[in-house]
Parts: structure tokens; sequence; C-alpha cells
């Protein structure tokens, strides 16, 4: 129940905003839970192998958000950078190497930065690694730009 009233929230504010899909289309008769899905453009976009979990933070802060995906066959993370209209293309040095069989990850700020990192649960090694962004703040933005 709760669900379906948080995506009618969201497609209203869409809607609203001009933004969302129909949002130039009468709602006349339209469910109001009803969400639509098309692909992106150059979707599905390659990672490597055997892809797990998917985690999203804003790494090269250029205020659009980017994607992290374990893959557990490679034991590496695929580091993709969001174009803003849901395209993406893979960062510089992405993969990067994680554990044996990376599944799990999620993104923080583990080391007070003020830039997102991510963690990985190695499942074959039984540990967890820490992967910290070291690209300095002023080469963040400027990097996307040249890519």
């Amino acid at each position: 129940m709760a669900i379906s009233v948080l995506l009618a929230l969201i497609a209203a504010v869409a809607k609203a905003s001009g933004q969302g899909p129909g949002a130039n289309q009468s709602t006349a008769g339209d469910d109001a839970t009803t969400v639509r899905f098309a692909p992106a453009p150059g979707s599905p976009f390659a990672v490597g192998t055997e892809p797990e979990r998917v985690a999203s933070a804003e790494f090269n802060r250029d205020k659009k958000p980017d994607l992290a995906v374990t893959n557990t066959a490679s034991n590496n993370v695929t580091v993709l950078l969001g174009d803003g209209r849901g395209g993406f293309a893979p960062a510089s040095g992405s993969p990067f190497a994680a554990g044996n069989n990376s599944a799990g990850i999620t993104s923080a700020e583990f080391n007070r930065d003020k830039k997102p990192d991510l963690a990985t649960a190695n499942i074959a090694s039984s540990n967890v690694t820490i992967l910290l962004i070291t690209t300095p703040h002023h080469k963040l933005k400027h990097h996307l730009h040249h890519r």
C-alpha cells in the first residue's frame, strides 16, 4: 500500500513539473499508480561478468546520478558515469578490482573527504573491499567533460 502511494506521488510530481511520462497527456481515466518505463538510449549498458548488485551515487560531482555495479564472476566493480539523460559511460579506469565474488555494494563517505566511496561484500573471500575515490575534488567535474 505505501509503495503505491509513493509511486503515485512521484508520478504526480514528475507530471506537474512537466518532466514525467505523459506530462503533456490528459489524466482523465488514468490510474494514478500506473508507471510506464522505456529503455534509455544505449541501454543495456555493458558491465563485467555476472553483474549482481547496483549502487547509485554522484561519483564525479556533476549533479548527475552515476552507477556502480558489482561483477561477481570478474571480481570487480564497474562504475558508469551518468549523462543526466539516462545514458551512462564507463569511468576512466573502470572496472576496479574488488574481492572474490563481489556481490553486495553500497556507497557512503568512508574517509570524511566529502566524496562518495564504495564498499563491496565479497562472498568467496568472506570480507569487504573499500574503494575510495582518489581523484582530487577540483578534477572531478572537469574529468567528465573530457570523456
